[in-house]
């Protein structure tokens, strides 16, 4: 199969592999609250008297700034007034890299470093745990459902990559009742994290493919990064907005919306849409989840 995308044709390939934040899931709402309960939880936490200064002037506003949340300074917070940088740490690092970066914010407050990731640890479990269950909060963009029945439907097998959570990755599958078509999802530990090329290479003995007869679709600089160091076919990245580009300038080829994907049977050949499920692929794989 080939996968045309832009005037940009990928094949022969075997499967996709979807980002899942951003890309396949609206995620901006939820990261911003998600940010905001974060720094709430970090500064709950230290007390002046800790710090070298004796005060916490300006430490809300530079946290949310390394996070990549803009807007009104910390303690206006509730006024809504922020907004997410599609390339900041929320939106496409993961969990452990969000840690870091507010541990490093602290010990430049003049903490020291276990001191500063134990607050931060301890904060982002707090503040996580506050916010109900994510996949609730997060659904699917309006153009995903289609363009997952359209490659499934022509023979592709479709997993997903992501730098959230295993389990967090495996429910929004779940969640959207998405598994009989995206047979599976992998998502970030403290042990294989994106943009590790092992995470795609693992993933890909999974589906019984290999990274060379695949394509990588996602909307930041850590999935062209999956992409290339794991010797995928191709990459395409995924700009819902103009601001989103310059996080994916590194692509093959750059898109508005998963619309602007389709599989043909060769280079030039006629587009192959769902309809021609039970001829090519008539079992469905079983779901699964790996670590």
């Amino acid at each position: 199969m080939w996968l045309d995308c832009g005037g940009v044709a990928f094949g022969p390939i075997a499967a996709v592999w979807f980002d899942k934040d951003g890309t396949l899931a609206e995620v901006s709402g939820f990261l911003v609250d998600l940010g905001m309960a974060r720094v709430r939880a970090v500064m709950a936490q230290v007390d002046p008297a800790m710090l070298p200064q004796g005060s916490l002037e300006g430490m809300g506003d530079r946290l949310l700034l390394a996070l990549g949340l803009r807007g009104d300074r910390f303690e206006h917070l509730d006024s809504g007034h922020v907004d997410l940088d599609p390339s900041g740490p929320l939106a496409v690092s993961p969990r452990l890299e969000n840690e870091r970066v507010v541990a490093e914010v602290l010990i430049e407050w003049g903490l020291g470093g276990p001191e500063a990731r134990a607050i931060a640890a301890a904060a982002f479990q707090r503040a996580d745990g506050g916010l109900g269950r994510k996949a609730d909060r997060t659904p699917p963009f309006a153009d995903v459902v289609d363009c997952v029945a359209r490659l499934h439907g022509a023979g592709l097998k479709l997993g997903i990559v992501s730098a959230d959570r295993p389990d967090l990755t495996a429910d929004f599958v779940v969640r959207y009742g998405l598994g009989d078509r995206i047979t599976a999802a992998w998502g970030s530990s403290a042990q294989l994290a994106k943009p590790d090329p092992d995470l795609l290479r693992r993933g890909c003995r999974e589906l019984g493919v290999v990274p060379e007869q695949v394509v990588v679709v996602g909307d930041s600089a850590l999935d062209v990064q999956l992409a290339r160091s794991a010797g995928a076919a191709g990459v395409i990245g995924l700009a819902r907005s103009p601001v989103g580009r310059s996080a994916v300038a590194g692509a093959d080829v750059v898109v508005a919306s998963l619309d602007e994907l389709a599989v043909r049977s060769s280079p030039h050949g006629a587009e192959i849409g769902p309809e021609a499920i039970s001829a090519i692929d008539p079992v469905r794989d079983r779901l699964s989840f790996y670590n």
